[in-house]
């Protein structure tokens, strides 16, 4: 994470956002530049933690809006749907209500 390095150096502010799922389409998020800066000696992984906390914040408010970047699924019962078969694709509706059920 380069911000990381970057933020004590320059004093920079952090402008965040988050995208929200509303039904089929998304919703943007934007907050205000956070105004906390950090020493030049600041360890990285305290600015990282910040960040993560930020983030969880965000992830406890609205947890059901949490997806993985990565291909968290890759590793799943036999059986089980293939999350990333046709990424391209458009869900169904009956689709979207199943993932989102958990099954």
């Amino acid at each position: 994470a380069e911000f990381t390095r970057l933020l004590p150096r320059t004093g920079g502010r952090v402008a965040l956002g988050w995208v929200l799922r509303d039904g089929d389409r998304f919703r943007f998020v934007f907050h205000a530049p956070v105004m906390r800066t950090f020493a030049d000696d600041t360890d990285p992984m305290k600015i990282l933690a910040w960040y993560r906390d930020w983030i969880e914040e965000r992830l406890r408010q609205v947890p059901e809006q949490y997806m993985w970047v990565h291909r968290r699924f890759k590793g799943r019962p036999q059986g089980a749907p293939d999350r990333y078969r046709d990424l391209g694709r458009r869900l169904e509706k009956d689709e979207i209500e199943a993932f989102l059920a958990g099954r």
